[in-house]
């Protein structure tokens, strides 16, 4: 990552680059960390990350605290790489949040910003979010019915 972060600057891509899921940043030592996160910072490369499961994932607060910008986003959907992708970006604010132990109030507006503002920010989405005035984009999907329940099993009498 501090290769590209060099490359980015030498080519002038600064603010135009951004990595996705970045896992080795959670499994480097605070050195190495120190070091990367600062060439990401430097160089304005964003930093995406999707909550994975069983294995590192970028310290998002660190990373936040050293100056990247850092920022949700869903793939694997429903893939030979992970059944779990499904595209729903509350639910990767809520893995992230989980994940990274994001529990007061402002944490979770974080977790929703990375998934929302900060996501369309990376992507250089202008008017964007929840204001008057902003594009409204909504995607609907038709929901099957349910199947009729059974009438519940009554319990064995003894």
């Amino acid at each position: 990552m501090r290769q590209i972060a060099a490359r980015a600057l030498a080519a002038g891509l600064a603010g135009r680059v951004a990595v996705s899921h970045a896992f080795a940043l959670g499994a480097v030592d605070d050195a190495a960390f120190g070091r990367t996160a600062e060439a990401l910072a430097r160089s304005d490369i964003a930093i995406m990350t999707n909550g994975p499961g069983p294995v590192p994932m970028p310290p998002v607060m660190r990373l936040i605290t050293a100056g990247v910008r850092v920022f949700a986003g869903s793939d694997n959907i429903r893939d030979a790489w992970s059944p779990y992708g499904n595209g729903d970006m509350l639910e990767r604010a809520m893995l992230i949040g989980y994940r990274q132990g994001l529990l007061a109030d402002s944490d979770l507006e974080l977790a929703f910003h990375l998934a929302n503002g900060a996501a369309a920010q990376v992507l250089g989405l202008t008017d964007h979010g929840l204001r008057s005035g902003a594009k409204a984009d909504l995607v609907a999907i038709p929901q099957a019915q349910s199947p009729r329940r059974s009438p519940p099993i009554p319990h064995a009498r003894w």
